[in-house]
């Protein structure tokens, strides 16, 4: 920890402050001096530096390094140096789900369905080079203040959050959000990581995990002999078809889970797909406002004439009403316009004559000039 107390690692990297720690690592926001850019890096506590944690850290480092995927925060670089194992990572500017989850509780259905779907994107293409992540939780996904949505710390954890069972087993994994299988000790796959994603889901949706338990191993175990409850029982302004998805996101038996990741994506957004279009089919359209000193057959008119169309909600939905039948039959149309047409004959033919007539003294002349 050497250069580190002096500011510099491995000769590039300028350690400007500590941005937090977690039960594995400290992370730092750096300067990389080199390539000019800010950087996260992640230091291994000392009193975790056994042979086999090193090897796994550096190794599940290298690992991440490999993959690439817009929503999975990249990893630049590994560091090992004596004393000391570190992995230098994209740095995000934003907030962990965590810490939105503690200050707000919930959030609204559709953004709780985005994150997950980008999630599960970020998992599948992980899962795609046999990198299975085995502790995806609130506090390893992080929001960008510029909407961007990652998840970090691919298997990183799995060896600081082993836990022992019985005498022979160990689970890897966070305690509300692991999978039975995991809790049984038995090797993570993608159906597990499909399980945490969907605990998570449960978590953003309602307010806390499906399992609530005093101690870790009794929450852990719980999800062994018990089904997670639906989500409609807390919150039943989410659809049948969310609640149906979740669980069976969330299903005891891997075998009854989605099979990927990105099955698990497209199924959240079919359903916030449904769901959209079945709030605008349902939403209803206002009725028309009269001021109540106008009458409404003199509102219609003036509506149907304005030259401006009145200012709407953007957001709103807009119904446009269909044109009134005409009240009068088509005769009458006809009858009227005739009768215009010879009024306005006799009307010129009358004001011609008095214009003659003006200039005449005998009706003689009169006779004569309307002759010609």
């Amino acid at each position: 920890m050497s250069t580190l107390a002096r500011g510099l690692l491995a000769g590039r990297y300028r350690m400007v402050r500590s941005l937090g720690h977690g039960a594995m690592a400290e992370v730092w926001e750096a300067d990389d001096e080199l390539l000019h850019r800010k950087v996260a890096i992640k230091i291994l506590h000392p009193h975790l530096r056994q042979a086999s944690m090193i090897e796994r850290f550096r190794a599940e480092g290298l690992a991440t390094a490999r993959l690439r995927h817009p929503a999975i925060v990249t990893v630049f670089d590994t560091i090992a140096e004596p004393g000391l194992d570190a992995i230098v990572m994209e740095l995000v500017d934003g907030r962990t789900l965590r810490f939105v989850l503690d200050q707000r509780g919930t959030l609204p259905i559709h953004r709780a369905v985005h994150i997950a779907a980008t999630v599960a994107d970020a998992l599948h293409a992980a899962h795609s080079t046999g990198v299975i992540h085995r502790d995806v939780k609130p506090a390893n996904i992080i929001l960008g203040k510029d909407g961007t949505i990652k998840i970090t710390d691919f298997g990183i954890a799995k060896s600081a959050f082993a836990i022992d069972l019985t005498a022979t087993g160990t689970y890897v994994g966070t305690a509300r959000y692991i999978a039975p299988e995991q809790v049984r000790g038995e090797p993570a796959t993608a159906r597990s990581d499909v399980y945490g994603l969907a605990t998570v889901l449960f978590e953003t949706l309602v307010g806390r995990s499906p399992f609530v338990a005093d101690h870790d191993d009794v929450l852990a175990i719980a999800r062994l002999h018990r089904d997670a409850p639906t989500v409609r029982a807390s919150r039943p302004d989410v659809s049948p078809a969310l609640d149906a998805i979740i669980a069976r996101a969330l299903a005891r038996d891997p075998r009854e889970r989605y099979a990927t990741a990105a099955s698990f994506a497209d199924a959240l957004r079919r359903s916030a797909v449904a769901t959209a279009r079945t709030a605008v089919s349902i939403a209803p359209v206002p009725p028309l406002a009269l001021p109540p000193s106008m009458p409404a057959a003199t509102a219609v008119a003036t509506v149907s004439t304005r030259a401006t169309p009145p200012a709407v909600d953007p957001t709103a939905i807009v119904a446009t009403a269909p044109a009134a039948p005409t009240s009068a039959p088509e005769h009458r149309w006809r009858h009227l316009i005739a009768t215009i047409v010879v009024g306005t004959i006799v009307v010129g033919a009358i004001a011609l004559a008095l214009a003659l007539l003006a200039g005449s003294h005998t009706l003689a002349e009169l006779v004569h000039k309307l002759a010609g």
